[in-house]
């Protein structure tokens, strides 16, 4: 087998802002009108097929509480974001940071994560802006109120390898009380689904996304507007030359050993969770590898269009796409640094069998 290696790979800074809010503002269309507490699950929308992902559209009137209570899942990751009408992040919660109020916080250092009941959580969700200091436990901020005394907000509850099966394997319960409407939920503004604007047309790119193939853009928290600094994305537009594959090699990246059979999480590591998806269209996935499903050679050969795998070729390393172009992207959950140098390396390659 004679293997033929071009090597291309960039990484360059990026203020895009599209990846996460592309997700979000497609997990709600026009058609789905939500008239209740309720969330609508849009899991298909994230990179990743290990998401688990809700949305509530909420509307906080002057007078009224809202709370979230639930059951702490098991799952590598959680946390509850709060973005406001306009798609920019204005508050999030990671699973970490949550207090219970009943049991234990299987998310800590060291906590016992077999046990098929954790413990409980209560947030409070107040409209008012996010304090800078001093900040009280368990309490999420939508923004002051605007014209009319009241804020609209999408409200989403984010889940990482999510058992479904098990205690917290659905959303936490939404509960709005207080005046006007004592003990019901909003409708009104937000019948009809959010503003047309936030949801772009399918495969509609964004103009400042890089056109180039396999050059890497990583979103940072500042780059995105982001407060929330648990995740860190990698993107590359692929596409390949007719009879060719690629070939990607991926850093030595290292999420806690054992986490996948629920170890505890160690008081530190390099990282909580990491992935690689690929998919024809940003915010959409045809395949998502995590952390323990990539090979310990770190190889990964990609066959775009419905190519066959070449015999020589592992079966274990073999990513076979039907899409013929599109995306990449690497997530990083609770980095304990930043991964600039930390990104994969791309070959174009040829295999020739021999006869």
């Amino acid at each position: 087998m004679e293997i033929r290696h071009r090597a291309r790979a960039s990484l360059m800074e990026s203020r895009i802002s599209w990846l996460l809010w592309a997700a979000l503002s497609a997990a709600v269309s026009p058609g789905q009108a939500q008239t209740g507490c309720t969330w609508i699950e849009r899991s298909d929308q994230f990179a990743d097929r290990h998401a688990n992902v809700w949305v509530h559209m909420g509307d906080l009137r002057t007078g009224q509480r809202l709370t979230i209570r639930g059951e702490f899942p098991h799952a590598r990751y959680m946390s509850l974001e709060v973005y406001d009408a306009s798609g920019r992040i204005v508050d999030s919660l990671t699973d970490t940071s949550i207090l219970e109020i009943r049991g234990w916080n299987p998310f800590l250092p060291g906590m016992n994560r077999t046990k098929p009941y954790f413990g409980e959580f209560e947030i409070d969700v107040r409209m008012e802006e996010r304090p800078a200091a001093d900040r009280p436990a368990n309490t999420l901020y939508v923004g002051a109120p605007s014209t009319g005394g009241h804020r609209l907000f999408l409200l989403l509850y984010r889940t990482l390898l999510l058992d479904r099966s098990l205690p917290g394997g659905n959303p936490p319960r939404i509960v709005y009380r207080g005046a006007p409407n004592q003990g019901s939920c909003p409708v009104g503004p937000w019948s009809a689904g959010p503003p047309k604007r936030l949801i772009g047309a399918a495969g509609e790119l964004p103009p400042r996304l890089p056109e180039k193939l396999f050059e890497w853009t990583k979103l940072t928290p500042a780059a995105t507007g982001a407060i929330q600094a648990d995740i860190r994305y990698t993107f590359a537009r692929i596409g390949v030359t007719p009879g060719r594959i690629l070939f990607l090699t991926i850093p030595p990246f290292q999420a806690p050993v054992g986490v996948e059979r629920a170890e505890p999480f160690p008081e530190s590591a390099a990282l909580r969770y990491w992935s690689v998806s690929f998919g024809p269209l940003y915010g959409s996935t045809e395949r998502t590898l995590a952390d323990f499903e990539i090979p310990q050679s770190r190889h990964l050969y990609v066959g775009l269009g419905g190519t066959p795998r070449p015999v020589e070729i592992p079966p274990e390393e073999w990513v076979g796409l039907n899409m013929i172009t599109g995306f990449v992207t690497v997530r990083q959950v609770l980095p304990v640094r930043e991964p600039d140098t930390l990104v994969p390396k791309w070959s174009e390659m040829t295999v020739i069998r021999s006869k």
